[in-house]
C-alpha cells in the first residue's frame, strides 16, 4: 500500500504545480520540455542503480509510444486546467480509470468482488454530478471545455493501461529502461515543437518543469511498483479517486478554488467508492 501512497502523492504534487504554472502564465511546452528533461536524467540514475540496461526493440518501442500519449495527455492536462481549474481538470483525468479498469477485465482477466464491482460503477454517478459541477462552475469556461476534458480522460486514461500492459508482458528489471525510453522520447518530442514553433524558452518555465519531472517519474515508478504488488482494478481507482480529494482540498486551501454542491457530492461518492474497492 505504500507506493499507493506514494503514487497519489507525487500525482498530486503534478497537478498542483501544473496549476502553478497555468496561474502564473507560464508557457506549458516548455514546462514539459524541463519536466521530460530531468525525468529522463532521474530514467538513467534508475537504469545505473538497477545495474543494467535492457535492450529489447519492443521494449523501447513501446516505450517511445507511451512518451507520445505522456506529452499529449500533459498538455492536454494543462490547458485543462486552464478552462476549467485544478479540481475539475484533475477529476476528469482521474475518472480515466474507467478506462484502465475495464480493459483490465476484458483483457486480463481480472474479476472484481461483488463491492468491488459497486465502486466501478458508481463512477457513472461520480462522472454525472462532475459534468454538473463543470456545467453549473462560476469559474469562466471555454465553450469546448468539456470536449477538452473529455480528452484528457481518453489519453491519461490509455497511458495508464500502457503500464499494465508493461507490467504483464516485460520483467521488472526492465522498468527503468522503459521509464528512460519513455520520458527521453517525449523530451525529444517537446524539443522538435519547440523548435519548429520557435518558443522562447524562459528560464522560470524551464526551472518550474525540472521539479515537475521529479514527481512526474516517481508517480510512473510507484504506479508500476503498485501494479507489481496489487490488482488493477484496486490499483488504479484508489490512485485516482486519492489524487481527485488530495487535489481539491489542497486547490482550496493554497487558491480558494471553490467547489459547488455537484462537486462536493462527486468527492463523497469517491470516498464511498475507496471504501469498496478495498472490500
Amino acid at each position: 500500500m505504500i507506493n499507493l501512497l506514494f503514487s497519489v502523492l507525487s500525482s498530486t504534487i503534478i497537478a498542483l504545480i501544473l496549476k502553478y504554472n497555468s496561474s502564473s502564465k507560464g508557457e506549458p511546452i516548455v514546462l514539459l520540455m524541463g519536466n521530460y528533461f530531468i525525468a529522463s536524467i532521474i530514467g538513467v540514475f534508475l537504469i545505473f542503480i538497477e545495474g543494467e540496461i535492457i535492450l529489447n526493440l519492443k521494449l523501447i518501442l513501446f516505450g517511445i509510444l507511451m512518451g507520445g500519449i505522456f506529452v499529449s495527455s500533459f498538455f492536454i492536462f494543462s490547458k485543462a486546467i486552464e478552462c476549467s481549474g485544478t479540481a475539475l481538470a484533475t477529476v476528469s483525468s482521474r475518472i480515466s480509470v474507467v478506462i484502465p479498469i475495464s480493459f483490465s477485465i476484458i483483457f486480463f482477466s481480472e474479476i472484481p468482488t461483488i463491492f468491488q464491482l459497486s465502486g466501478i460503477l458508481l463512477l457513472i454517478p461520480i462522472l454525472i454530478f462532475f459534468y454538473f459541477s463543470i456545467k453549473s462552475s462560476t469559474t469562466e469556461l471555454r465553450k469546448n471545455s468539456f470536449g477538452i476534458l473529455l480528452l484528457l480522460l481518453v489519453g491519461i486514461g490509455i497511458g495508464d493501461f500502457g503500464m499494465k500492459i508493461f507490467n504483464h508482458f516485460f520483467e521488472a528489471v526492465a522498468k527503468p529502461t522503459f521509464l528512460f525510453s519513455i520520458f527521453f522520447s517525449a523530451l525529444i518530442v517537446t524539443l522538435v515543437f519547440i523548435v519548429i514553433k520557435k518558443i522562447r524558452i524562459k528560464r522560470n518555465d524551464f526551472l518550474l518543469g525540472n521539479a515537475l519531472g521529479i514527481p512526474n517519474i516517481l508517480s510512473s515508478f510507484f504506479l508500476l511498483a503498485a501494479l507489481e504488488d496489487l490488482p488493477s482494478i484496486i490499483v488504479y481507482p484508489l490512485i485516482n479517486i486519492g489524487v481527485i480529494v488530495f487535489t481539491a482540498i489542497l486547490a482550496f486551501i493554497i487558491w480558494k478554488e471553490k467547489i459547488n454542491k455537484y462537486g462536493l457530492t462527486a468527492i463523497f461518492l469517491s470516498v464511498i467508492l475507496i471504501w469498496l474497492l478495498r472490500k
